[in-house]
């Protein structure tokens, strides 16, 4: 809205005229930025667009979420010693991170559906369906396997990593920092000069933390909930 017209309450009628549309159509509640399926950002930005948060909780609507966007140099970046053994002690145990191929993939997609859904299913697909055509100098996918069966992987194009994950029996053992290093030493390997992503929460920002990504945006995913006797 332009800055003359702003505190007039031209803002509250429009939410209040499009609130009443979907209490028309029978909806429960509204979402502001939700992650499934789309989204162009995670929410409101709090930072950039404090009033708007303001705006949004005076007019009944409450954080649901609170991710973050982070982001990490990788010129010059080198695989720390710790971490290099961290992979010595994997291999001793039979798991191995290595670029996926075409033969991992009746394994894989499986594993991402199950184990992390299939928003994240999707986004593998997109991205292996360039690896193994037109365009893949600009793709890393890394899978973490254990003889023949899949207990990881990770992926990037361009500048913009993940996501990636690890089965939940084998987490805590490394097997995420390994990915993680190897996917951002690949990505300098191709001239990339800085890895990001929008959407985290805070129990893996401090993984991310760990190997130099630091918080860039931080954000609310909001939600408004009708009143039942109102509708």
């Amino acid at each position: 809205m332009r800055p003359d017209r702003q505190r007039a309450g031209i803002g509250r009628q429009l939410f209040a005229a499009r609130l009443a549309d979907f209490a028309a159509a029978g909806r429960s509640r509204v979402e502001i930025a939700p992650y499934t399926p789309n989204y162009f950002i995670p929410g409101v930005d709090v930072d950039a667009y404090a009033p708007a948060v303001h705006f949004l909780e005076t007019s009944g609507w409450q954080t649901i979420a609170t991710p973050i966007s982070m982001r990490a140099e990788v010129t010059g970046r080198q695989i720390p010693a710790e971490v290099v053994a961290v992979e010595q002690n994997m291999a001793a145990t039979g798991i191995a991170v290595r670029p996926v191929t075409a033969a991992d993939l009746s394994a894989l997609m499986p594993f991402i559906a199950e184990t992390f859904g299939w928003d994240w299913y999707r986004f593998a697909q997109e991205y292996l369906l360039t690896l193994f055509g037109p365009g893949a100098d600009d793709i890393c996918f890394l899978v973490a396997v254990q003889g023949e069966q899949i207990v990881g992987y990770c992926q990037q194009r361009r500048e913009r990593f993940g996501p990636f994950g690890v089965a939940p029996a084998l987490r805590g053992q490394g097997i995420g920092r390994v990915l993680l290093l190897r996917c951002l030493a690949e990505m300098r390997a191709k001239g990339f000069h800085c890895a990001w992503f929008l959407w985290t929460g805070q129990n893996a920002a401090r993984l991310y933390e760990r190997v130099g990504f630091h918080t860039v945006r931080r954000f609310a995913v909001m939600r408004y909930v009708f009143d039942k006797m109102t509708q």
